[in-house]
């Protein structure tokens, strides 16, 4: 591609004549320039050839081609940084050298694209898809911008270099993660970050850990922080007594670690100050028995990098337990909230009570005309309604469904106040909006000894009022409820199919997707029972399976047809890819369930690269220590286990570390809301990021929009499940769908 007269090199140098050069090398920077055309490669030679870069020369190696590039890649000479052309031999071979380059393990070595067509490579797509460091236009690098991204670049690999040779010192630090990142260990991770600080440096440290007392941006004094722990002679915080000469120093590193970096050397006292958006800031004050050498400073920076990531990880989780009860959105409490509350009655006593669930219709309708902000002016406003009406309520929650949830008295139910609520109005967008409701309503009874029951019940007659008896209030009535009778033909029906052998329940597969390679990396195994012509939802016939005894049949099916399904693909040559199946919560909270587990998918010759496995959140938080034993045992032999709907249950989140897990898959009612333009700020960025610092992965479930994918990948997270990509397939159909966008 002929593409000099895009390219220039101008003097501008004296608008900047000194480079800063705070890092010394002993040695020459290699810089790799990939372009076919000579000009480019003369006037980068005069640009930058004999400048001197932290105290050391630059040395220059030109090729014009990818495949030269490569040759000079493999010749044991450690680049720091290429230039390369996006348009050489084809449109395309800068890029796809970029990807060749980091094949071959280049993780560290630094790569500017450089286009001589503005617009030819749009930069988000590049640095989006491809590992790219900087993305230049020939045209806008003068000579000192390109001596400024040159200097750019070299000092983040000379950080990434520094990173790798303090390896070793930071490994203590990762080693002591799963304890640090435990909200409830504060303490523990001062003291463990002061101990470890000194056993980076090879030396005895005296130090402390002290938390600003008020959470403020005007905090500019040390006199506010109060010290939470220390070692040395900073040992015992409650009588710590700081002479006038000392505290000095120590507000002086003070305030230059909170002003200035994130470490700083005075004599032998180092600071490191950590600024919190969700709490209290931190400082952290270290008295060393020598004067500090650059070396050390470095491997503090890396290191205080890492605690600030983990500090602030504590907070996140602070924070998120706090919202545990809470609707993050609109702050109404939640389910839990009202799971909390009605134990909290019946472990004193109290029973009595009644459980009112109200289901606003219509929403699905009036969020496809004015969006999901409209729908929460809804939940709002009548949350405002139903809390001015029944004040005497113990509670007033808001399911994850839309659901209201209202927990009063049996002497305070009032059949007339409920049936106002059947019609009631709001505004929106300034317009009064007549709201139409159906009501169900269960008394508590007196053998119920936990809230699930009567939720269930509640629930229950909800869903019969929903089919028979919308826009009124209904009342539990188990005489009356013709559900039951359905549940127990269809319970039959199970037994009988189970029993003879011909199970009527058929098996679907839901793909996962990498949205990023734009393949099938996997999928998820669901089952379907079909009666009289008509599915039945597998929120009523699992259960019913469980109760009646053929948990263990279902799995044994789905192996087979799995079994089946995978064995066929091998003999066709085809991709493998493990089928995750579900395991129910009755099943993995048995004593001894990950042998039998084990023990039948080795009699039906099914492996890890078959099957993998999935526990919802919630199931694992009933037993959480029993849970561990048992996916211990299946993880063992080499299965592999994900966490379903996580975020559902945030009183997990401090256990997480402690899980024999591989994969978290986010809840669809955090995917739900993800736009491009708020992911960066979401709760799913949060899951992703603890992900990431615990070494999971990350599946995003109920992906059905194109913002909620882009959005999904711009955070990294690139699998994906949801009708975006595919609906659930009938197994034997499945090679033959199309899947994807």
């Amino acid at each position: 591609m002929k593409d000099d007269k895009y390219f220039s090199i101008i003097d501008d140098s004296e608008e900047n004549e000194t480079l800063e050069k705070d890092l010394v090398s002993d040695h020459v920077w290699n810089i790799l320039i990939v372009d076919d055309e000579k000009v480019v490669h003369e006037a980068t030679r005069l640009a930058i050839s004999h400048e001197m870069i932290f105290g050391s020369p630059i040395v220059l190696h030109h090729v014009y081609s990818a495949a030269e590039a490569m040759e000079k890649i493999r010749s044991n000479i450690e680049f720091s940084v290429a230039f390369i052309d996006v348009v050489m031999e084809e449109a395309d071979s800068g890029l796809q050298l970029v990807k060749k380059i980091r094949a071959e393990g280049l993780s560290e070595l630094r790569i500017v694209l450089r286009t001589g067509q503005p617009g030819y490579a749009p930069e988000l797509s590049v640095l989006t898809d491809f590992d790219i460091n900087d993305y230049r236009t020939k045209n806008e690098l003068t000579k000192n911008k390109l001596l400024s991204v040159l200097l750019s670049s070299i000092r983040s690999y000379s950080q990434m270099q520094s990173l790798k040779k303090a390896r070793s010192g930071l490994e203590l630090i990762v080693e002591a993660s799963s304890d640090l990142l435990q909200e409830k260990n504060l303490e523990i991770f001062g003291s463990g970050v002061l101990t470890q600080i000194s056993a980076i440096l090879g030396i005895k440290v005296s130090g402390f850990l002290s938390l600003s007392s008020v959470s403020s941006p005007s905090l500019n004094k040390f006199e506010d922080f109060n010290i939470m722990c220390g070692v040395g002679k900073y040992s015992d915080t409650n009588s710590i007594m700081i002479p006038d000469d000392e505290n000095s120093t120590i507000s002086r590193v003070f305030l230059e670690s909170k002003n200035k970096d994130l470490v700083v050397q005075s004599h032998h006292s180092v600071g490191i100050y950590i600024k919190s958006s969700y709490a209290s800031d931190a400082f952290i004050y270290i008295d060393c028995e020598r004067e500090l050498n650059a070396e050390d400073i470095t491997i503090l920076k890396i290191f205080g990098s890492n605690i600030s990531s983990i500090y602030t990880n504590i907070n996140l989780i602070k924070k998120l337990d706090q919202i545990a009860f809470k609707n993050p959105e609109i702050g109404i409490p939640n389910m839990n909230a009202m799971r909390k509350k009605i134990n909290r009655l019946l472990s004193q006593g109290i029973s009595g009570f009644s459980l009112v669930v109200i289901h606003p219709e219509s929403l699905g309708k009036l969020n496809s005309l004015f969006g999901i902000k409209a729908i929460e002016n809804i939940f709002i406003q009548t949350n405002n309604l139903l809390l001015e009406t029944f004040k005497e309520a113990h509670l007033i929650a808001l399911s994850s469904w839309g659901d209201f949830v209202i927990l009063l008295d049996v002497s305070d139910y009032n059949r007339v106040k409920l049936e106002s609520f059947n019609t009631y109005s709001i505004t929106l967008n300034n317009n009064p909006i007549q709201m139409m409701a159906t009501l169900a309503s269960a008394h508590s009874l007196p053998e119920e000894n936990n809230a699930e029951q009567i939720i269930q019940r509640a629930n229950l007659t909800l869903l019969l009022a929903k089919e028979y008896h919308r826009g009124k209030v209904t009342e539990y009535n188990p005489d009356v409820i013709d559900d039951q009778k359905k549940r127990l033909s269809i319970y039959y029906y199970l037994s009988e199919t189970f029993k003879s052998g011909a199970p009527a329940v058929e098996v679907y597969l839901q793909a996962k997707y990498d949205s990023l390679n734009k393949k099938v990396v996997g999928a998820e195994a669901l089952s379907r029972l079909k009666v009289n012509g008509q599915y039945v939802s597998p929120v009523i016939f699992i259960p019913l399976l469980e109760e009646s005894g053929f948990s263990d049949n279902l799995l044994e099916l789905l192996f087979l047809e799995i079994s089946k399904w995978q064995n066929d693909k091998r003999l066709k040559r085809q991709n493998i890819f493990p089928v995750s199946v579900n395991l129910t919560m009755k099943d993995i909270h048995q004593e001894g369930y990950g042998e039998k587990l084990i023990s039948m998918v080795n009699s039906l010759n099914v492996t890890p690269f078959d099957v993998e496995f999935e526990i919802t959140e919630g199931s694992m938080m009933h037993n959480l220590e029993q849970t561990i034993v048992e996916l211990e045992v299946i993880r063992s032999h080499g299965f592999r286990i994900a966490v379903d709907d996580f975020g559902t249950g945030y009183s997990s989140l401090s256990y997480l570390d402690k899980l024999p897990v591989d994969t978290l898959k986010i809840d669809k009612a955090f995917i739900d809301r993800l736009t491009p333009i708020n992911a960066r700020n979401s709760i799913v960025a949060t899951i992703i990021g603890m992900a990431d610092s615990l070494r999971m992965d990350v599946i995003a479930e109920g992906v059905e929009t194109f913002e909620q994918a882009q959005a999904l990948q711009f955070l990294g997270c690139n699998i994906c499940q949801g009708f975006l990509y595919s609906k659930p397939i009938r197994i034997d159909l499945f090679e033959s769908s199309d899947i994807g966008i």
